[in-house]
């Protein structure tokens, strides 16, 4: 793992900070366990995705 040095390194790590993200060595672990995806939600989900969600103020 390379170290983030400098001063753009500490101001994205207070940016992540400040959006509530820890991200660590640990971050990149896999959990996958080598289960088949199920398709159907998976295309469920893109179909029913909504990238330009209403503001509704």
């Amino acid at each position: 793992m390379l170290p983030i040095n400098g001063q753009a390194g500490e101001t994205l790590k207070e940016a992540n900070r400040r959006q509530g993200l820890e991200i660590t060595a640990q971050t990149v672990d896999c959990f996958w366990d080598g289960e088949h995806m199920d398709l159907y939600v998976a295309v469920d989900a893109l179909m029913t995705y909504d990238d330009h969600p209403v503001d509704e103020e």
